[in-house]
């Protein structure tokens, strides 16, 4: 049997190193990389910038409205919970800017700590997105406790814990 078949193409090669490299990027210990956020009045910030106390950043996508909407009811809960924590949430997708503040508004969720990735393709690829549940937690300093965490695991309220 000949393996020549079963070799990946180039699209499928670059992807998996990419998701290789955002691994070895993501360690905990390493700051998290230099993305760059639009924020709802429409300013580009450096993620870093907003990040002063221990953060959990999580991923929605305008494409599915389920997670949209339980992401954000998990997040109020939480909130509750961890006051000294902050939670920031961002966009995942291309699309033009007002769709997900018309989401937000629509769904009555607030617009503070909400963010849009200002190059989302390239800001995926830093981030390793790969999965709309993965959740970074990152320190004050912006220096990354796990990046690949899950809100709706039952064990991650033992992370909320190291974290504060």
């Amino acid at each position: 049997m000949k393996f020549s078949k079963y070799k990946l193409r180039v699209p499928a090669k670059k992807f998996i190193t990419d998701l290789i490299e955002a691994k070895v990027r993501l360690q905990p210990g390493n700051k998290l990389p230099n993305i760059k956020l639009i924020n709802p009045d429409n300013k580009t910030l450096n993620i870093a910038s907003i990040i002063n106390k221990p953060t959990v950043i999580s991923f929605w996508s305008s494409a599915i409205k389920s997670h949209f909407k339980n992401n954000h009811k998990r997040i109020n809960e939480l909130k509750l919970l961890y006051p000294n924590i902050e939670f920031i949430s961002i966009n995942v997708n291309a699309n033009y800017n007002d769709v997900w503040k018309q989401m937000l508004r629509q769904y009555k969720f607030s617009t503070q700590n909400e963010y849009k990735f200002a190059d989302a393709s390239k800001a995926k690829k830093e981030l390793g997105i790969n999965y709309i549940n993965k959740v970074i937690l990152v320190d004050k300093n912006a220096t990354i406790i796990t990046s690949n965490a899950n809100m709706f695991n039952i064990y991650f309220e033992e992370k909320l814990a190291f974290l504060k």
